[in-house]
């Protein structure tokens, strides 16, 4: 694929500052980056420091804070990496802020819908609610690790590749090909037709992308790198 690079307007949501900076696209990046000067003089300051598995495989730490993006016909706000001088790179967490995806065939972003799966016609599918545990933001990334180690050996025998969203309660699951971020919302979907309440929980069976958990289809509430594996030959 051809390296993607657009033009982005990064700004501070409290003051209103922003600046156009020309980026590119990396979909193996969680995050979006940008030089810590750059954030820093729109008065962006730090508000917590993550840690990152870098391409090699290192850990590194690196502080994070939130800013604005916002192209031609499009804005959202999206946490960001404090970077070198001249990184500029944009992540997927921003990208599905936006409301784009990547079109790697083109080699271009791509506008996507953002879906409402609540909304459902009024008669047409009222499931039976049970009661249940509510599961803590926090704890969902290790409920859904724990089923996930569940069904480990049966995903990567089979689905090799492909992303599995678990529902962290019922232990019910979808799994499907993974072609971009708009597949996580059209698996996820499938899921939601029979667990409408799902709390889900990603994993790209066997690579190094992203787990992520999601309380609706837009709510990321936490990502985190998968360490990478090969299929045994």
């Amino acid at each position: 694929m051809r390296a993607i690079r657009i033009s982005v307007m990064v700004g501070n949501l409290k003051t209103g500052v922003t600046e156009t900076i020309t980026a590119e696209v990396h979909d193996h990046d969680t995050f979006s980056t940008m030089p810590a000067s750059l954030l820093r003089r729109l008065g962006i300051e730090p508000v917590a420091t993550a840690k990152f598995r870098a391409t090699g495989g290192d850990i590194v730490e690196r502080e994070t804070g939130y800013a604005t993006f916002a192209t031609e016909k499009r804005e959202g706000y999206a946490r960001v990496v404090f970077g070198a001088e001249g990184e500029y790179r944009i992540g997927m967490t921003t990208l599905g802020d936006l409301g784009l995806e990547v079109d790697t065939a083109a080699s271009k972003l791509v506008p996507v819908d953002w879906l409402l799966p609540s909304l459902w016609p009024a008669g047409l599918y009222e499931p039976e609610r049970e009661e249940r545990t509510e599961i803590a933001g926090n704890d969902v990334a290790a409920a859904g690790r724990k089923i996930y180690e569940g069904i480990r050996e049966e995903m990567e025998a089979n689905h090799w590749g492909e992303l599995v969203v678990i529902d962290v309660h019922s232990g019910d699951y979808e799994v499907g090909e993974y072609k971009g971020p708009r597949s996580d919302m059209e698996i996820t979907g499938r899921l939601r037709e029979r667990r409408p309440d799902a709390h889900t929980w990603a994993e790209l069976v066997g690579k190094e992308r992203y787990s992520f958990a999601k309380f609706g289809w837009r709510g990321t509430m936490a990502y985190l790198a998968s360490q990478r594996r090969q299929p045994d030959d």
